[in-house]
């Protein structure tokens, strides 16, 4: 899967391009499952349905995603996405996922106010998991905890 700016579906400013050509090949790698997204460098108006389509989608439609704090790199959820939630993400920048339980999508912190706002999305090395990085803006867990894995199997708790 290749990242590709076309002018059709995304506009960018040149520092935000310049990050992107200097994130791509910094390493003289292509790192074309990373894609590193600032709400105010760049908004997608229409997009690329071939950049899901290389998501590896499981037999209910389903692709984990595993989300994480920027700041910090805790942990914070993990939930399921479809093709629709990911689209809705990618759109507004900010998480939404597939309730599997209640068979509809939903925008993290739609009612509670913690929502997340995404600053990197990136896809595991068999297209099958997605590490969402975000800015949180109160706790990820329904149960008010920051994280939702506050309870320790093993281990310490800090």
């Amino acid at each position: 899967m290749r990242f590709v700016c076309k002018q059709d579906y995304i506009t960018m400013s040149p520092a935000m391009q310049k990050a992107i050509t200097e994130k791509l090949f910094i390493r003289g790698e292509d790192f074309y499952n990373f894609l590193q997204v600032e709400k105010k460098d760049f908004q997608i108006r229409n997009m690329d349905k071939s950049v899901i389509q290389t998501v590896k989608f499981d037999e209910r439609g389903l692709v984990p995603a595993i989300v994480q704090d920027a700041a910090s790199g805790e942990v914070l959820m993990m939930a399921f996405m479809n093709a629709e939630s990911l689209a809705k993400t990618l759109e507004t920048l900010e998480t939404w996922f597939w309730s599997r339980s209640r068979s509809e999508l939903w925008h993290k912190g739609a009612t509670s106010g913690n929502t997340q706002r995404v600053l990197s999305i990136a896809v595991d090395c068999d297209g099958d998991t997605l590490l969402i990085k975000v800015e949180p803006q109160g706790p990820a867990c329904h149960t008010g905890e920051r994280t939702c894995f506050f309870r320790q199997l093993v281990g310490d708790s800090e």
